[in-house]
């Protein structure tokens, strides 16, 4: 059962504690649902557009957090690997602002496709307001409960690289596979027919890190969830991944399609209407020394092979120049440090290294 956090009204400090080890947890939404239905709608007109109109929405140095994803090549890894198409967007800094002169790749300015959709920009950054409004409400009634001040995560966030993706994974059919795909997929019995994707496990890697995945195909309605394996709509068909950020939340799903690891078994995760869902990251994790735990999540394959899933999710980073010294949560058991102080960047950066994810070009090191 995965533990809600009452934002109104925060349980007791040993409940915290619990939904955080478990590394997930529901919270009421301040997202309308017509403001949902509204993104949803255009995010389903915009992947139903040709490939080649598609192609004309990408931007140079985006690194999945602004404009198009194609999917990846079958073999290739990063951030669209899996066959999933991608959309990414937020806010920007000021071009003169220090971060985005020292860290450009981690904010790139947000494109949005008007002239193909007419309104997608607007509904797309109302939400994103919203979400990561959302997301500093969770942070700051969680911050009492591990020693901190109130506004200690709003401090670190301010200025941070929230990113929101939206993923859509096409249906089987139209899903390319590798030659070792294929394979493993008859072997299981799971190939139907020629052409149709394996119906496994969810689980098997979506490039070193994948995301919630939560919806159902477009034209059957809206669904939605994380492709952030290590930021929103990482994937599907691959090996649990874990967020990178501090938290991750993915609003109420019409669809299961999500499992999260809580206390070694794999659950469903999905929010009813009204809810998000929110999972703990790496940042989080580091910070109060494994008292939250950093939830391992994968995506299902799409409920059917001619069935395709929008999902989506919102990660939120402290801004990189911080520096990330551990906490010692009251009630918690402490023993010696477990983790060095890192700043975020440079535990960012080590985590693309050790993933075997590339490091986002043109993204400089701060100076100590």
């Amino acid at each position: 059962m995965i533990k809600e956090i009452d934002l109104q009204r925060p349980q007791d400090r040993h409940h915290l504690h619990g939904a955080l080890h478990d590394g997930v947890f529901l919270v009421r939404s301040t997202v309308t649902e017509s403001l949902l239905q509204e993104a949803y709608g255009f995010l389903s007109a915009f992947f139903g557009l040709t490939p080649e109109q598609k192609r004309t929405c990408r931007v140079p140095g985006g690194t999945g957090r602004a404009g198009y994803t194609p999917p990846a090549g079958p073999g290739q890894r990063g951030p669209a690997a899996g066959g999933r198409e991608l959309f990414g967007w937020g806010a920007t800094l000021p071009a003169g602002h220090p971060l985005r002169v020292r860290y450009p790749a981690r904010y790139p300015a947000p494109y949005f496709p008007d002239h193909l959709v007419p309104g997608i920009g607007a509904a797309l950054r109302e939400l994103h307001t919203r979400m990561l409004r959302l997301q500093h409400e969770v942070l700051h009634t969680l911050a009492g409960a591990l020693g901190a001040h109130p506004d200690y995560f709003t401090d670190m966030l301010q200025d941070g690289p929230a990113t929101s993706r939206a993923a859509w994974y096409p249906p089987a059919r139209q899903t390319p596979r590798t030659a070792p795909q294929a394979a493993a997929a008859q072997q299981a019995g799971a190939v139907q027919q020629a052409g149709a994707a394996p119906h496994q496990d969810p689980g098997m890697d979506p490039g070193q890190g994948h995301g919630l995945g939560m919806g159902q195909g477009m034209g059957q309605g809206m669904g939605m969830g994380m492709g952030m394996g290590m930021d929103p709509g990482l994937g599907q068909g691959m090996d649990p991944g874990l967020g990178m950020g501090l938290i991750t939340t993915v609003p109420r799903a019409a669809a299961a399609g999500t499992d999260v690891r809580v206390e070694g078994r794999w659950l469903p995760a999905e929010a009813p209407p009204g809810y998000a869902l929110v999972t703990v990251g790496l940042v989080l994790d580091r910070l109060t020394g494994g008292l939250a735990r950093a939830a391992a999540h994968r995506a299902a394959p799409p409920p059917g092979p001619d069935t395709g899933r929008l999902s989506l999710a919102q990660c939120c980073h402290p801004a990189p120049w911080t520096t990330l010294t551990p906490l010692r949560p009251p009630g918690a058991a402490h023993g010696p440090q477990r983790f060095a102080t890192l700043t975020a960047d440079e535990l960012f950066q080590r985590t693309l290294y050790r993933t075997g994810r590339p490091g986002a070009p043109g993204t400089a090191a701060p100076a100590r």
